[in-house]
C-alpha cells in the first residue's frame, strides 16, 4: 500500500521517548525525536539554530562571573558582566570602552562576592542592586555612553518593623527568675517586655541595675545562656514601657526632641538605639542621637498628627529590616539581613521575603521608591505577610503581582482586581508546585515561565480567562528529561523568534518555541563545544539579544568568555572580518582549536588555527571563522489510520522525502546532500543562492518499523524547513 504523509509544521518539537509510541496525541504528527542546534519558529517550521559571536574574554577568568541586563531606555542598553569584585559593559556585541580601556565599575563592599546572591531590580531608568546575605541597596545610573556610576541608596523610610534589640554586645546567662548580663544591657522601662532567650520566652517583671533583671518563665529555654556576643538567639522583645513626650517641628524634615518619663533609650558598646526609627503620633521619627536614657532627638521621616503625649503601648521602636550600611563588624542592634527577591509594580518598588520575615512582602510608597512609611491612605507603603510561613523567593510584575515561593504559586491584586492600596491588598495562592529558589522567572508573553522546585520542570504560570482561574502547565510535560540535569537560568528572546532558553547544569541549554495563542510549546536543544554559564536577554537595534558567558578549553586551558547568539551567524565563539583580499586571518581566541570558515559567504574545509591565524586555499576579501556546530533533526516514524489499525512496526519502503525549504543552504538527508545550485549561477568559487521551494531525495529502501530520517547541517549554512512529506510503500 503506498501512502504519503505530510508533515506541515514541527510546533510539537523534540518529545521524549516515553511519548514514542503515543501516536493517539494530536501533537506526535507535528513532533520530532530529536532537534539538536535547530528550533522551531512560531510559523510552524524548523530551523538552525543561531550560531554566536565572539566579544571577548571575561574581565576576571572565573566561572563566578554573571550576565545582568540594564535596559536605561529604549534606545540604549547593556548587559552587565559581573564579577565578585567589578562590573564591565557590553553593548550591542561589544565591550563598551574609553579611549580603547574597558569601562569597569568596582564592586562596593556591600555588593561584593558571590555574584550568584546578587538581586537586580530595573526601577525607571536606573538598576538596583543588592545581595542576598550583603548590605544597602545600590543604584547604577548611566550618566553618559561611557560613564556610569554605582552608589547606595538613602531611604526617606526604609522597610521597618518593630523586630525588637538583638545582637547585644555582650553575654547572659539565665539562673531561676534572674537574668544577668556581663555588660549595661537593661533600662528601667524595659519592664513588661519579653524576651527571646535561644528557644525560650521570658518577660521581665522587675529591674534591678543594667546588668540585672527579674524575669518570668513563660516558655522554659532548653540553654539559659548565651555565650557569645552579637547572638541573635537573644532579643529584647517589644518597645520601652514608658511614657514619651515630643517637642520640636512634626513636618518631614523637622527635628524632634522625644523625653521618656522612665529611662528607655540605649547608646553605649552592648546596645544603641541610634538610626532606630521611633513611630508616635502616626508620624515616624529617625533616632540621630541618644542625649541620656530619657531623652532622643531625631528627624521626622513621616509627618506627625501633633506633639500629643505617647504612652507605653502607643508607640514604638521599629528598626530597619535590612542593614543600610555595610560594615565589616555591624554594631549592635544592627539587623544583619536582606530581601530574597524585587521588582517594580504598580510605581512602587517591591520587595520580598528576609530571612527574619520569610513572607513578608514590602511595597514602597506610590511612586516613591525610596519611602516605605507604611499607613491608610492609598499611595502609603503596603507591609503584607503572606498566609503560612514560606519563604518568598521570587517576586513578578504582570496584569497582577505574582509572588513565587517554595511551596506555593500568589496572584496579589487590590479588590474587584484594582490597584494595589494599604486597605485593599489581595493575596492568593492558586497552585502549589512551588518555585526553585536560584532561577529567576521570567516573563513570555502572558506567561510566566519557572523552574519548579526540583530544578527540572518548566511551567507556566497565567491567569485564564475561560477558566476565571490560574494555572501553571508543565512545559516539560512531552519531554520531561530535556532539562533534566536542571535549569539554572531562564532568558526569554522575543524577536526575531520566540524562543526560551534554558541553561542546563550540563553545560548546554534546552531551547523551547512559545506561544500560548498557537498552543506552541517545542523544544530542542542547543549544544556547544564548551560549557554555557550563564545567560542574559535584552533589547537591541536588531531584535532581542541574547549574551552567553560561556567557558572553553583553548589550546589546552580554560577560557572564560562572553558571547553573542547571532543569527546572522553559522559558527560558535565565532568573528566576522572584511577588508584587503588575503588568504590569511588572525583569528587569535580560538589559537590550535580547529574552525569552520566561510569565505565570501563560500564554505571552505575546516582548518586548524596555527599561532593566531588561520590561513585558507585560496585569498578572501570576507570571511566567518568559528568553532564548528552540527545540526541534526530526527523525525518520528509516520502513523496514519490504515483499515487493519496502526502501521506501527511494520515493514516500509521509503520511496522518496520531499523537503518544503525556505531560503535554505546547505543539507543532508541521511547523508545524502541536497544540491541547492541553479544552472543559471556562476559555478566556481560563487556562494550558492538561498533557495527557497520543494527538493526531494529519492530512493531510501526497506526497513522494519520504518526506516530512520536524519536530517543533518554539518557545514555553516542556514536552513529552513517548512513542510516534510513521505512517500512509503507499507508492506
Amino acid at each position: 500500500m503506498k501512502v504519503k504523509i505530510a508533515q506541515t509544521a514541527f510546533t510539537g518539537g523534540e518529545i521524549g521517548p516515553e511519548l514514542f509510541g503515543r501516536v493517539d496525541l494530536p501533537f506526535y504528527v507535528n513532533s520530532v525525536k530529536k532537534a539538536e542546534n535547530c528550533h522551531t519558529v512560531v510559523q510552524g517550521g524548523i530551523v538552525s539554530a543561531p550560531g554566536t559571536m565572539y566579544i571577548g574574554e571575561t574581565a576576571t577568568q572565573t566561572s563566578a562571573n554573571r550576565l545582568i541586563p540594564f535596559i536605561y531606555s529604549t534606545t540604549s542598553a547593556y548587559v552587565l558582566e559581573v564579577s565578585n569584585t567589578q562590573i564591565r559593559f557590553l553593548q550591542n556585541g561589544e565591550i563598551v570602552k574609553d579611549a580603547g580601556v574597558p569601562v569597569v565599575l568596582s564592586m562596593p563592599n556591600g555588593l561584593k562576592g558571590d555574584a550568584s546572591k546578587l538581586v537586580f531590580v530595573q526601577q525607571d531608568n536606573f538598576l538596583l542592586l543588592w545581595r542576598t546575605d550583603g548590605a544597602g541597596i545600590y543604584r547604577l545610573s548611566k550618566l553618559t555612553p561611557i560613564l556610569f556610576t554605582l552608589s547606595p541608596v538613602s531611604f526617606q523610610v526604609p522597610p521597618i518593623d518593630e523586630v525588637g534589640e538583638t545582637r547585644f554586645n555582650t553575654t547572659f546567662i539565665l539562673t531561676g527568675t534572674t537574668l544577668d548580663a556581663a555588660t549595661a544591657a537593661f533600662e528601667t522601662a524595659d519592664v513588661g517586655r519579653q524576651i527571646k532567650l535561644n528557644d525560650g520566652l521570658l518577660q521581665i517583671t522587675g529591674f534591678t541595675s543594667s546588668t540585672k533583671v527579674t524575669v518570668s518563665v513563660l516558655s522554659a529555654p532548653t540553654s539559659g545562656t548565651i555565650a557569645s556576643a552579637y547572638s541573635t538567639d537573644f532579643v529584647l522583645l517589644d518597645s520601652p514601657q514608658t511614657k514619651i513626650t515630643p517637642t520640636g517641628d512634626v513636618t518631614v524634615g523637622g527635628t524632634i526632641t522625644l523625653t521618656a518619663t522612665a529611662a528607655a533609650f540605649k547608646n553605649t558598646a552592648q546596645m544603641s538605639h541610634i538610626g532606630m526609627f521611633v513611630e508616635i503620633n502616626s508620624g515616624i521619627i529617625e533616632i540621630t542621637s541618644v542625649t541620656s536614657s530619657t531623652v532622643v532627638v531625631g528627624v521626622v521621616r513621616k509627618t506627625m498628627t501633633g506633639l500629643a503625649n505617647a504612652f507605653a503601648g502607643s508607640w514604638s521602636i521599629k528598626q530597619s529590616l535590612i542593614l543600610l550600611a555595610y560594615a565589616a563588624t555591624p554594631g549592635p542592634g544592627k539587623i544583619v539581613d536582606h530581601f530574597k527577591s524585587g521588582c517594580s509594580f504598580e510605581g512602587r518598588l517591591v520587595l520580598g521575603g528576609t530571612s527574619q520575615y520569610p513572607n513578608r512582602l514590602t511595597m514602597s510608597a506610590s511612586g516613591e521608591y525610596l519611602n516605605f512609611a507604611t499607613g491608610v491612605n492609598d499611595n502609603d507603603a503596603i507591609s503584607r505577610d503572606l498566609d503560612g510561613y514560606d519563604q518568598i523567593l521570587h517576586v513578578v510584575p504582570s496584569n497582577r503581582l505574582y509572588v513565587f515561593t517554595y511551596a506555593a504559586e500568589y496572584a496579589v491584586s487590590g479588590s474587584d482586581n484594582g490597584p494595589v492600596t494599604p486597605l485593599s491588598v489581595i493575596a492568593r495562592a492558586y497552585t502549589s508546585y512551588g518555585s526553585s529558589p536560584t532561577v529567576q522567572p521570567v516573563r513570555a508573553g502572558k506567561d510566566v515561565v519557572i523552574v519548579q522546585r526540583i530544578g527540572q520542570r518548566v511551567r507556566g504560570y497565567s491567569y485564564q480567562f475561560s477558566q476565571d482561574d490560574f494555572e501553571a502547565p508543565d512545559f516539560t510535560v512531552r519531554h520531561p528529561t530535556i532539562t533534566g540535569a536542571g535549569v539554572v537560568r531562564l532568558v526569554y528572546s522575543d524577536a526575531p523568534y520566540q524562543i526560551m532558553w534554558a541553561v542546563l547544569a550540563d553545560g548546554s541549554a534546552a531551547l523551547m518555541c512559545v506561544d500560548r495563542p498557537s498552543g506552541t510549546y517545542a523544544w530542542s536543544t542547543f549544544k556547544t563545544d564548551g560549557v554555557i554559564l550563564d545567560a542574559a536577554s535584552l533589547p537591541e537595534s536588531s531584535g532581542d539579544s541574547v549574551y552567553l558567558f560561556v567557558k572553553r578549553n583553548i589550546a589546552g586551558a580554560d577560557k572564560y568568555m562572553v558571547e553573542r547568539v547571532d543569527y546572522q551567524y553559522s559558527t560558535h565563539c565565532g568573528i566576522v572580518a572584511s577588508g584587503a583580499a588575503s588568504d590569511t586571518w588572525p583569528v587569535a581566541h580560538l589559537d590550535t582549536e580547529t574552525v569552520d570558515i566561510l569565505a565570501d559567504e563560500v564554505p571552505m574545509n575546516q582548518e586548524a588555527v596555527t599561532s593566531g591565524n588561520v590561513t585558507l586555499p585560496r585569498n578572501a576579501s570576507s570571511v566567518e571563522i568559528g568553532l564548528p556546530f552540527t545540526s541534526t533533526i530526527t523525525l518520528l516514524p509516520a502513523e496514519f489510520a490504515a483499515q487493519d489499525g496502526s502501521i506501527m512496526g511494520e515493514k516500509a519502503q521509503l520511496s522518496s522525502v520531499m523537503l518544503r525549504l525556505v531560503r535554505t543552504r546547505g543539507l543532508s538527508v541521511n547523508g545524502e546532500q541536497v544540491l541547492y545550485r541553479q544552472l543559471d549561477e556562476p559555478i566556481l568559487d560563487a556562494p550558492t543562492l538561498p533557495f527557497t521551494g520543494d527538493k526531494v531525495i529519492g530512493q531510501m529502501g526497506w526497513e522494519e518499523n520504518q526506516k530512520e530520517i536524519t536530517i543533518t547541517r554539518t557545514q555553516p549554512l542556514a536552513f529552513h524547513i517548512s513542510a516534510i512529506k513521505r512517500t512509503m510503500q507499507v508492506n
